[in-house]
């Protein structure tokens, strides 16, 4: 997939580009979930890593 980035600097609208696109995989992230509640792995996202996409999220 890919998307357009679109920034805003100064009033005037600028398109940096068209990143690539990581598609979402939901049920691996469910999977996950059930593997760490019955101790068979660890959380692929770190605290720190979710604390910082929370901040980043809430600053936009």
């Amino acid at each position: 997939m890919k998307g357009c980035l679109t920034t805003i600097k100064d009033g005037v609208k600028c398109i940096a580009g068209r990143p690539s696109v990581i598609k979402g995989n939901y049920p691996g992230i469910y999977d996950a979930v059930y593997r760490t509640i019955r101790g068979q792995a660890t959380f692929p996202v770190t605290r720190e890593q979710a604390t910082w996409q929370i901040e980043l999220l809430e600053s936009a």
